[in-house]
């Protein structure tokens, strides 16, 4: 952990039941909120990115955001332990 550590909280579901996650990262830059029409679904990287861990692609100014796929971060099976 660092000066800039924090704590990233996460919903999912997982059969049919809300799972609260809390996440420790090294550093949060910036929160915002994209507007739906912000979030584009359809992934056009190139092979540098594993896009299975991506959800979708938001933009703000000029500048891309990658929107992470909770789910496909950590396993079903994670995700199960973590519930209990």
């Amino acid at each position: 952990e660092t000066i800039n550590s924090s704590i990233i909280i996460v919903q999912t579901v997982i059969d049919d039941e809300t799972v609260t996650i809390g996440s420790i990262v090294d550093e949060v830059e910036e929160v915002i909120r994209l507007e739906p029409k912000r979030i584009d679904d359809t992934l056009k990287l190139g092979s540098q990115l594993k896009a299975n861990y991506i959800s979708s692609i938001g933009k703000k100014g000029d500048d891309f955001i990658i929107i992470l796929d909770v789910e496909n971060i950590f396993s079903r099976e994670e995700l199960l332990e973590i519930e209990q």
